[in-house]
């Protein structure tokens, strides 16, 4: 039993389920070398990885993004020149799109560290489902092979490995021009230009302006098309209008969210284009650093090795195997193709020009250079695995095999290698903060500070809440960031956006304010790389462990030591690697500050060195001080820390505002047995204010000449110069520590230590005595301040105040005057309608298509039909079909049919030039002309009996989905044949009977003795095809019987798109053309419809079924090079077909009937006027046209025959303005 009509048979209805009549959806074919789920999952894996792993390589990636964004998310961050109000060339609506979600994440996962690698996460699903997207433009569009190529490119290299989570303008750029791309390249459903236009668009407002340029090949293609012809040039201006306003709408939200965080009117894509391109001297680019030309070529060399080399020698490659082997590459024209090429190409001259260059100004063109890459690398496969070749040919298939595996898998490992390589080498600056809140080390307003490490600084989405970054001197002399205001009260919303921020330049010149001095550093961030010299500015911090002790390390590659292969990629760490091949190592630390010297660094005039001084000198007593709960009671036991004294304090500014903590300290005395006796003391109220204090003293002493007192002041003044009313809690509450002092004195040490508290008591009493000038002083220092601070707040205050009243004073005016609400109203309501209509014009454009028909036009089917209501075609659910009770109308008998005497129908269907129209070419048929048979009804009839018996399941199948619209097919046979043929078919029981040759077809029988197919097959003249429907509203096919097709084989085609079934076959213009109208078209079909459209071939041999000049039709690969070029015009063939198509009633299948008409050149150029307009047709053809149909092969013999055959019929008197008289299409 045939296994498809099993399967057929266990399907309880084909056409319904069992519940509620809902229709059973059809699978649709796969199309793809890997399924696009798969395809996603791949790209998203590789993604993934280096969104939990991969370090951020660009500090601008930091300080430009990450931080604004912790600043929207947690009130804090560092801040860079281009976010202030005075610069504003950055965009506030790229950060804000990305913070949202970020802070929706942190608030799930309850860490800022959470939020950081969630948000990479999701750039990298953004990607990957971009990627994806392409993947399958260019599978469908160009070739699958090279769809698979470019997932395999953007899977396994470096370049994309590092693009596709990072938080860059370049990086949103790079997912917008992957979408722009497949807009252009995927013109199923018609030309996409308005969405590439748009997606362009926002990666160019949104993402990077410069991102832009890469849509310029296409456009210019586009208008190029519409100037020569091939598209409509009205149409064309639409669609750049369409896009157009899609990004104006995108740049007035930007401009809005803008304006908003800015407090003024920007458009930050015009001043980044202004700064770059027309900054002026000592402005630009330039200044931040440049590169020699050939940056970019060895950049990308290292991050895509032979991909890039394959990408750079794409165009050249194409246009070689184009023009001089006469080979295509992909299903696209020439043009098409150069195309696609060309962004690359345009991206790379760009910017390799630049003096300027940094790595991420590629990620946009990644993938173009996939692209490129790709189609270089299978035109090379085509050409090398092509048994044509002259060369090549004679390689055997294994042997080439075996040279072209390897290198691809070298491609790929050096790729994955130089990934492990960067992993493993760079990754410390993520990994060493986790120590910050593992030990529970840090309390708020902790400082950790960057010296000549600062561009490694990740993002303060690593260090614990309310810990800042700050910066120390080092030997950079360029512009540090500074921060973001942090005053909240009065202020509105993100002041530290609109606020300007002392010190920023847009020149690069250093501000010493944005540094502060190393003694206000809790902990220190330093590298040290062995042979390392320390600098006036850069001292070797880890190194010194009198001060600093390590919190946390990790390796970090010494750059310096390690050879050029080492830092290429990986490689192991092994004995038996030469060490002049290995990977040398310094290390990346975090460093806390050794509590015990810290008061080394307090100014001179402080009087706590007396003190320090003096609480040390009984014994060796080691003191350590940790911060508890207030709910802490005396005798807990208190964790030994480090030598010397180690505390937490808070600002200076919140002291007393906070409940007091519990201070406990550990005092050990070492007698002289060496044993320890501890002794345990509270000390409740106490605070460690002495290194706001410090810093304070060291103003009010007048250290004006000290280099750090201007930093000091920042340091301290930073978050409260816009919050008077703090500075004034300050003041009074300056005097509370000593007092606590003063007043917890007696319990600060107990009897048995050797000093007593009395001697200790009159030592800190002495100390206030002595510190109360220094706080006069620093009242008398800071009150100018607090003033000049109270009196900018009332003038704001005060214009504020009057910018209010005029403005409600302005619109009570306003509303005074006559007709103000009807105004108000009307405008309101012209809003509304305009809304209104605009939303109604598109959905109608989007229904009923507005472009204009070409030339000649083809019929009303392409266009809205009306079923059971305007919009019944698009209601329907892609993939189901409800049957129609529709019965074709009986057909009347053909009157004196004879299958002796009956000639084939003298289709012609070409036309005069100079142009050349493709289009679909429908017209309506009447329904006795569906099936049309004539006398060489033997000679098909014969030569598919034998095609089906020697070629039998590659000629003929049937899917089991397609298995109930064969049957309905072959029973629209039997009733249908017997009606209009009856000389030649009479019905029978269990089906037709040939009167001609004797045999009876089985059609009632279950199962069918064959496919029905082909049953169906020796009933007609024609080749038939069934398409169906699937779930993704293309159609497929998924059954046929072709036979007689001369130039394309069913294996070939089945189960593809009709999409694909027409780019797999090149044929011309389809994209442009036809493909919009044909899918219209097949949606809407009806089954009370049937139409018919003419083609017509050459062919330099006389076979019907097979042309064997393109090559053996078991041959994997077939194409007219195999032909002989210019045969005599004896062995030139008209091939002409008639097509019908309709809809089946029952199951919803569309029916292609494809008639052939094979007639000797000869033969037809005898008829008048058919050799003149034939060579006409055919010097109407355009390149890709001619291509298509062979034309290189006999154009010389046919047109000098024809031109021959012409002049003969002028000569003899045939009229020439007589012929539509005489001859109408397609005859």
């Amino acid at each position: 039993m045939d296994p498809s009509l099993e399967d057929f048979k266990r399907r309880k209805d084909p056409i319904r389920s069992p519940k509620g009549g809902q229709q059973t959806p059809r699978p649709a074919p796969t199309k793809f070398f890997l399924p696009l789920n798969i395809a996603f999952y791949v790209c998203f894996a590789s993604h993934l990885v280096a969104a939990l792993y991969a370090p951020i390589q660009d500090c601008d990636e930091t300080f430009n993004y990450w931080e604004p964004l912790h600043y929207l998310n947690h009130g804090y961050g560092l801040q860079t020149w281009e976010y202030s109000p005075e610069f504003s060339i950055r965009s506030w609506a790229y950060i804000g799109l990305h913070a949202l979600p970020a802070k929706l994440a942190g608030v799930f996962g309850g860490s800022k560290m959470f939020e950081f690698y969630s948000l990479r996460v999701m750039l990298a699903f953004v990607c990957a489902a971009t990627e994806v997207r392409l993947y399958s433009a260019i599978s469908r569009t160009i070739s699958p092979r090279v769809g698979v190529t470019y997932l395999m490119i953007v899977t396994f290299s470096p370049g994309f490995f590092y693009a596709s989570a990072a938080f860059l303008p370049s990086s949103f750029a790079m997912y917008t021009s992957a979408l722009g791309l497949t807009s252009f390249m995927d013109w199923h459903g018609g030309s996409k230009t308005a969405a590439g236009i748009m997606w362009f668009g926002i990666g160019a407002l949104l993402g990077w302006p410069f991102s832009g340029a890469l849509i310029v090949p296409f456009v210019v293609e586009e208008w190029l098309m519409a100037v020569v012809g091939r598209t409509d040039l009205f149409e064309t201006f639409r669609r750049y209008l369409d896009g157009g306003a899609r990004c104006l709408v995108v740049l007035a939200l930007q401009i809005s969210i803008d304006t908003f965080f800015y407090h003024k009117i920007v458009v930050v894509p015009w001043r980044i284009v202004a700064y770059n391109i027309f900054g002026g001297k000592d402005r630009g680019p330039d200044i931040f650093g440049t590169e020699p030309w050939d940056y970019y070529l060895r950049n990308l060399l290292l991050n895509f090795n032979m991909w890039f080399i394959l990408a750079a020698i794409s165009g050249p490659l194409v246009l070689f195997q184009s023009i001089i082997l006469n080979q295509y590459p992909t299903k696209q024209t020439l043009l098409r193709t150069l195309t696609f090429l060309s962004p690359f190409y345009v991206w790379l001259v760009i910017f390799t020009i630049q003096p300027h260059k940094e790595e991420r100004f590629m990620f946009p063109a990644y993938p173009f250079l996939a692209l490129n890459a790709a189609i270089a690398f299978h035109s090379l496969l085509a050409w090398i695995g092509s048994t044509n070749s002259f060369i090549f040919g004679k390689i055997p298939a294994k042997l080439k095999l075996a040279v072209i595996l390897p290198i691809v898998l070298l491609g790929i490992n050096t790729g994955l290698l130089r990934i492990v390589g960067t992993l493993t080498a760079y990754r410390a600056p993520l990994q060493i903060y986790d120590s910050l809140k593992a030990s529970n080390l840090t309390q708020e307003d902790n400082t950790v500070c960057f010296g000549k490490d600062w561009y490694r600084f990740p993002t303060s989405h690593f260090l614990p809440n309310n810990t800042h970054a700050k910066f120390v001197k080092s030997e950079f002399d360029g512009l540090l960031p500074g921060e973001f205001h942090e005053g909240k009260t009065g202020f509105g919303f993100f002041p530290g956006t609109w606020l300007v921020p002392p010190g920023m330049n847009d020149r690069n010149e250093e501000d010493p304010a944005k540094c502060i001095d190393v003694q206000y550093c809790t902990f220190l961030v330093d590298s040290y790389m062995p042979g390392m010299e320390a600098t006036e500015h850069e001292p070797l911090y880890v190194l010194d462990e009198d001060r600093w002790e390590k919190i946390s390390c990790a390796p970090f590659l010494d750059a310096s030591r390690t050879g050029t292969l080492a830092r290429t990629i990986w490689i192991p760490e092994s004995p038996v690697i030469p060490p002049r091949y290995r990977r040398h190592w310094g290390e990346h630390c975090l460093l806390r500050r050794r509590e015990t010297v810290a008061l080394e660094y307090l100014p001179a005039t402080s009087q706590f060195r007396q003190i320090h001084g003096q609480v040390r000198e009984p014994g060796n007593h080691e003191v350590a001080v940790a911060c508890r709960t207030p709910n802490a009671v005396p005798g807990d036991k208190v964790r030994h820390a480090e030598r010397g004294i180690f505390v937490q304090c808070r600002r200076c500014e919140v002291i007393g505002q906070h409940q007091p903590q519990v201070l406990k300290s550990v005092v050990n005395d070492k007698n002289p047995t060496g044993r320890q006796i501890p002794m345990r003391y509270q000390h409740p109220y106490i605070w460690r204010f002495w290194r706001c204090l410090g810093g304070w003293s060291g103003i009010a002493s007048g250290l004006s000449a000290d280099q750090h007192v201007e930093s000091r002041y920042r340091f301290h003044f930073q978050k409260l110069i816009y919050l008077p009313e703090h500075l004034d809690f300050v003041l009074r509450v300056w005097s509370l520590p000593f007092r606590f002092l003063e007043s917890t004195a007696p319990a600060l040490v107990p009897q048995t230590t050797a000093m007593d508290s009395e001697t200790l008591r009159h030592k800190i009493s002495d100390l206030i005595a002595r510190s109360q000038p220094y706080i006069e002083q620093a009242n008398a220092h800071v009150q100018p301040y607090v003033e000049q601070a109270n009196d900018h707040f009332q003038k704001s205050k005060h214009h504020c105040s009057s910018i209010l009243k005029s403005a409600q004073s302005e619109l009570h005016t306003l509303s005074q005057k006559p007709h103000f609400q009807e105004v108000l109203y009307g405008l309101t309501l012209f809003v509304f309608l305009a809304f209104a209509i605009s939303r109604f014009v598109s959905s109608r454009r989007s229904r009923y298509p507005t472009s204009r028909p070409s030339t000649p036009p083809t019929p009303l089917l392409e266009k809205a039909t009306h079923t059971k209501g305007p919009n019944a075609a698009q209601a329907r659910k892609p993939g189901t079909w409800i049957p129609s009770d529709f019965q074709r109308p009986k057909p009347r008998a053909y009157e004196n049919w004879s299958i002796e005497h009956t000639k084939p129908l003298p289709y012609r269907p070409f036309r005069y030039g100079p142009k050349y129209f493709v289009t679909m070419g429908l017209r309506n048929v009447k329904w006795d002309n569906w099936i049309e048979l004539d006398n060489h009804f033997p000679r098909f009839h014969a030569d598919k009996a034998r095609r089906i018996k020697e070629r039998g399941h590659k000629c003929c199948r049937t899917a089991p989905e397609a298995y109930p619209a064969a049957l309905e097919l072959l029973e629209e046979f039997r009733s249908y044949l017997p009606d209009r043929y009856p000389t030649l078919y009479q019905r029978t029981e269990k089906g037709i009977k040939n009167l001609w040759s004797g045999e009876e077809l089985d059609t009632t029988s279950r199962p069918l003795p064959e496919d029905p197919m082909q049953t169906a097959a020796r009933m007609v003249q024609d080749d038939l095809a069934i398409m169906l429907e699937g779930e993704d509203g293309q159609y497929y096919l998924l059954a046929g019987a072709v036979l007689l097709a001369g130039f394309w084989r069913l294996e070939d085609k089945y189960r593809m798109p009709l999409s694909e079934i027409h780019t797999s076959g090149d044929v011309p213009q389809f994209k442009e053309k036809l493909e919009k109208g044909m899918m219209n078209f097949f949606r809407r079909l009806k089954p009370e419809e049937l139409v018919a459209r003419n083609n017509y071939f050459l062919q330099v041999d006389d076979d019907l079924a097979w042309s064997y000049s393109i090559g053996s039709e078991d041959s994997p690969s077939i194409s007219w090079n195999t032909a002989e070029k210019n045969r005599a015009v004896e062995h030139h063939y008209f091939r002409s077909e008639r097509q019908t198509l309709r809809r089946l009633p029952r199951s919803g299948g569309v029916v292609f009937t494809i008639r052939t008409y094979f007639h000797p050149i000869t033969e037809i150029a005898e008829e008048d006027y058919v050799p003149g307009r034939l060579a006409s047709a055919v010097r109407s053809w355009g390149d890709d046209v001619s291509r298509y149909k062979g034309k290189e092969k006999y154009e010389a013999v046919l047109l000098e025959f024809l031109d021959r055959k012409h002049q003969e019929q002028l000569d003899r008197g045939l009229k020439l303005d007589e012929e539509d008289e005489r001859r109408s299409y397609p005859w």
